[in-house]
């Protein structure tokens, strides 16, 4: 009986060894399967800004919505006056985007993605700001979108893609938290371009691409 006993007692401890082991190779697939699952609902969000923003240039003689990014909108309201660029000057009195496009089926929600999460830096720096200008943990909990909007062209160039519209980039996501190379602190972000389609940015095009290189815009 002891040794039937002992032999049970063996067994289990395979056993749990077993399942520890399988929970181990396991958790990086399941939170890597989670991450694309993310992913995929955001880039489905982006295109659904997509359509609302087509629907908006139908109404406004082909441009593209005449308002302002979040994040412009955000700094340019704590700005001081001598400060601020044209982009920030057009910002105290235009729409963010988020207003512009509510009512083409681009309603608050779907302005937030699932992986959005701000920067160490910026919170890092939290420290040294008014209250008022201080980071939370994600984009749309503090500017009220995951996603930024190139109003330099919606503003500025009165609505016009200098741009072929498939190499434009109209929309992407505040942080780079998409793609295989997420867990270790770094990824890519969705792109939406100006003819509406959305993608993986897998080639740094937000870096080289989505910043105009104009300066004095913002300060």
């Amino acid at each position: 009986m002891r040794l039937q006993q002992g032999f049970t007692l063996v067994e289990l401890l395979v056993v749990i060894s077993i399942l520890c082991v399988l929970s181990a190779l396991m958790f990086p697939v399941v939170a890597q399967a989670k991450g694309a699952a993310y992913g995929t609902s955001c880039i489905q969000q982006l295109r659904q800004i997509g359509i609302a923003s087509e629907m908006y240039s139908a109404d406004a003689d082909d441009r593209i919505p005449y308002a302002v990014a979040p994040n412009t909108k955000f700094v340019a309201t704590f700005t001081p006056t001598q400060e601020r660029g044209p982009l920030f000057q057009a910002a105290i009195n235009l729409p963010s985007i988020v207003t512009v496009l509510a009512p083409y089926s681009a309603p608050k929600p779907l302005w937030r993605c699932s992986l959005d999460r701000v920067e160490p830096l910026f919170l890092a720096e939290n420290y040294v700001l008014p209250p008022v200008l201080q980071w939370k943990t994600t984009y749309f909990e503090t500017i009220g979108a995951s996603y930024d909007y190139d109003d330099v062209s919606a503003v500025l160039n009165g609505g016009q893609i200098a741009s072929p519209h498939a190499d434009a980039i109209l929309f992407c996501d505040y942080p780079a938290v998409h793609g295989p190379i997420q867990a270790e602190g770094g990824g890519e972000r969705n792109l939406l371009f100006a003819d509406f389609h959305a993608k993986l940015d897998t080639h740094n095009m937000w870096g080289t691409r989505f910043l105009p290189p104009i300066s004095g815009l913002w300060h």
